[in-house]
């Protein structure tokens, strides 16, 4: 990615980490979906994430070591239980950014919005979509629609999610069974998930563009290891083929270039678990951000 677009999903991170950071001094109860969190983002996604703020904190406070006002962040966390995010892996030609959704659960009041997106901060009020007042920032946008909940993304994604919010039940977006499975845990549990459904084109971004695999969707979880206090990582992937051929052609390649155990279930290639510090899987996915 250029350096120019890198800085604009920079400067989108730390807008939406400082919005948090307004809404950390007052609480509220924690919001309850009727609905899958998924859907409310929408079905037309190349990837998912389930990021439950319990046992994860000395990750999240490494990534917010890259961010402006980085306290700010680490005392928002208190007031957050878990985050859902989704995005795609195609970027916006007009502003260059990667499209993205965010759901925040926690202790937000829904009367912190004027606040937290003040016009002192670069936030524009909006008119109200669908019952609720967002708030825009360049390209991006974030809202209060109900107490406990956050809703954020491109600002012109934004009005979609807030209808979606209001919608009595929404159809339960298709995804692995083993990451629906962490979508429903409950907040104490740890394991963050990624579902990358557009697995074949995420394959070439890492493998370069000459070399196709027909894979279905990616697992990747990542668990603080016992007794480490969050310090340390077991990292898993699972990478669902079409077929075992499109497997054992990718193993190959994955035990050449990765050097790590992996073993076939099937039409799944499994890299066994590795340990990873938190600073090293923060570094990781901030490297991939950018």
């Amino acid at each position: 990615m250029s350096p120019n677009k890198a800085r604009r999903n920079a400067v989108v991170a730390i807008i939406a980490a400082t919005a948090l950071c307004m809404l950390s001094a007052c609480a509220t109860a924690p919001h309850a979906f009727s609905s899958d969190p998924l859907a409310i983002m929408g079905g037309d996604a190349s990837w998912y994430a389930v990021v439950p703020v319990s046992g994860n904190k000395v990750l999240l406070e490494e990534l917010a070591h890259n961010m402006d006002n980085p306290q700010s962040v680490k005392n928002v966390l208190n007031r957050t239980n878990r985050i859902y995010l989704s995005g795609t892996l195609l970027q916006d030609e007009s502003s260059g950014l990667l499209p993205f959704k965010i759901l925040a659960t926690g202790s937000y009041p829904k009367s912190m919005a004027s606040i937290a997106f003040s016009s002192s901060r670069g936030w524009e009020k909006q008119g109200a979509v669908f019952g609720s007042v967002w708030f825009k920032n360049g390209y991006f946008g974030a809202a209060i629609p109900r107490k406990g909940l956050v809703c954020m993304s491109d600002s012109a994604l934004m009005p979609g999610m807030l209808e979606n919010v209001q919608k009595p039940f929404l159809e339960p977006i298709a995804v692995d069974p083993l990451f629906r499975a962490s979508v429903e845990q409950p907040d104490t549990d740890s394991q963050i998930t990624v579902f990358i459904s557009e697995a074949s084109y995420f394959l070439q971004l890492i493998l370069g563009s000459n070399i196709t695999f027909a894979a279905q969707n990616i697992l990747i979880t990542a668990s603080p290891d016992a007794g480490s206090k969050g310090e340390d990582y077991r990292v898993g992937v699972r990478i669902t083929l079409a077929d075992q051929r499109n497997a054992r052609a990718l193993a190959t390649l994955f035990r050449i270039v990765l050097n790590v155990p992996i073993h076939i279930e099937n039409n799944t290639l499994i890299v066994n678990e590795q340990k990873m510090t938190a600073k090293e899987l923060a570094h990781k996915f901030y490297f991939l951000y950018l």
